[in-house]
């Protein structure tokens, strides 16, 4: 089963992301929604998807780094 548990949507930047349940695995996804770009990671553990996913989220709330910069970070 697939469904999306939480989504962040920076207002007024072309950023979107979202935290996915697919089967037992957790997907991080971050989408540049005017550029199309679009960068996912699978995770095993739900902790390993929540830090990449309340970083990134946290980063939104300054207005800190760019789409190229946070997608990076995911997939580190």
């Amino acid at each position: 089963m697939n469904y999306t548990i939480v989504s962040v949507r920076e207002y007024g930047a072309d950023f979107t992301m979202s935290l996915d349940k697919s089967g037992n695995k957790y997907v991080v996804s971050v989408h540049g929604s005017t550029s199309f770009e679009y960068k996912s990671r699978t995770f095993d553990k739900m902790e390993d998807a929540q830090e990449k996913f309340i970083t990134i989220a946290g980063w939104c709330c300054g207005g800190l780094y760019s789409f190229s910069d946070r997608a990076a970070y995911l997939m580190k």
